[in-house]
Formats: C-alpha cells, sequence, structure tokens
C-alpha cells in the first residue's frame, strides 16, 4: 500500500474505526486527557495515516491476548487531537459531535491542559459526559 491519505478518507476512517475520548488523569486530578484514536488489524494502513498525520502508534495487548488478530491503535493526545478534530470535524458525519466539542476545548499557552480557570473546567466535565454518552454503541440523542 502507498499513497497520500486524504483528509476525507481518514473522516471515513475515524468515522467506522475511531474514537474520541475526555478522561481525568486521576479522581482528584484537574487534569483532563483528549485522546483521539483509531484501532485496525491493518499495520499498513495505521503507519500510512501516521506518516501523513502523526499520532503513536501501540499495539493492543488486550486483542492479543483474547485469541483475536494482533490490532493496532494510531492515537493523537492533548494539542493533537485538539488540533486534528479541528481538521476533521467538518468532515466526519458519525463522529462530528464529537470533533466540535473537542474543537472548543481551549489549551493553555504551553500546551497543557491543566492550570484551567472554573468555567473551562466545568466545560470540559461536561464534555467528558457528553462524549462517553455519544461514544455507547447504539448511539443515544444528545442535546
Amino acid at each position: 500500500m502507498t499513497g497520500y491519505i486524504s483528509l476525507d478518507y481518514l473522516a471515513g476512517f475515524i468515522d467506522g474505526e475511531g474514537y474520541f475520548t475526555i478522561c481525568k488523569a486521576g479522581k482528584q486530578s484537574k487534569t483532563f486527557m483528549f485522546r483521539l484514536g483509531i484501532n485496525n488489524t491493518d499495520l499498513e494502513i495505521i503507519q500510512l495515516i501516521q506518516k501523513e498525520y502523526g499520532g503513536r502508534i501501540y499495539e493492543d495487548k488486550r486483542a492479543f491476548r483474547s485469541g483475536r488478530r494482533r490490532c493496532w491503535m494510531l492515537i493523537w493526545s492533548g494539542n493533537s487531537a485538539i488540533e486534528m478534530s479541528q481538521l476533521l470535524k467538518d468532515k466526519l458525519i458519525i463522529k462530528k459531535q464529537q470533533a466540535e466539542i473537542f474543537s472548543q476545548i481551549h489549551i493553555n499557552e504551553i500546551g497543557k491542559c491543566h492550570n484551567i480557570g472554573y468555567e473551562e473546567n466545568d466545560f470540559r466535565k461536561n464534555s467528558m459526559t457528553t462524549i462517553q454518552n455519544l461514544n455507547q454503541r447504539g448511539r443515544k440523542e444528545v442535546n
């Protein structure tokens, strides 16, 4: 497999195989973690996407241990997850709402996801719940 991976192709791939997630670094932590990821058994396509758009590749050990085929994860975290969501939000269909939420998150000047004000903290908490609901199988309507 060789060639250029377009944003349209990537958006379709993420709509089908990807996820957006926001979580806290710990129960009492004020730090939020942002991730956009793709899981797939084809390492070659994962590598092509990474070459074009960055991110980090990991092997999903859970799939291997449970007797399934090897699976690879391409993950964008923090700033790169938010930047990718801004690039993709107008091209996504199924995960458009998640990308729009990510696009509204503010990162402080040094690129960290902590030391934020109360208003931004509340927005992130609400966004975390909304994204969790959107990520559930059999997607529910979220207002």
